[in-house]
């Protein structure tokens, strides 16, 4: 995961081409790079007053899982999770009821028994007592 630099355009598709010839393709108006000597350029022509590329204050960065929007859905969905359970968490006017905690009791054939037989299966646990 690394840092990403963003610069978008006014254009939604534009090509800036470096000084080394290489593009940058900005997609929806949006290109995202960590190299530096780009990053430089790009800054350099937007101070130079570039008519269509600047730097939004709003996401001057963004970290490269989070640049595929499903990533970022889930990170922001989980986040939310979170904060609504730290919430709850901390209300003391929520009741979660008082549980007693028994030792877990494998099943058998008397226990099976009240389903199967579709009643209670109380004669049939008392016809196995009384054998």
């Amino acid at each position: 995961m690394t840092t990403l630099s963003v610069f978008k355009a006014t254009i939604p598709s534009i090509n800036f081409i470096f000084s080394n010839g290489k593009p940058a393709i900005f997609v929806s108006g949006v290109y995202r790079t960590e190299v530096d000597w780009e990053i430089k350029e790009l800054q350099k022509e937007i101070s130079s007053g570039h008519p269509h590329i600047y730097i939004d204050p709003q996401e001057t960065t963004i970290e490269s899982d989070m640049v595929d929007p499903m990533n970022a859905l889930r990170a922001k969905i989980i986040a939310e999770y979170v904060a609504k359970e730290k919430a709850a968490a901390g209300d003391t006017s929520r009741d979660m009821g008082v549980s007693i905690q028994q030792p877990i009791k494998p099943a058998n054939t008397l226990d099976i028994s009240d389903a199967a037989m579709g009643g209670s299966g109380n004669q049939v646990r008392l016809a196995g007592l009384k054998k």
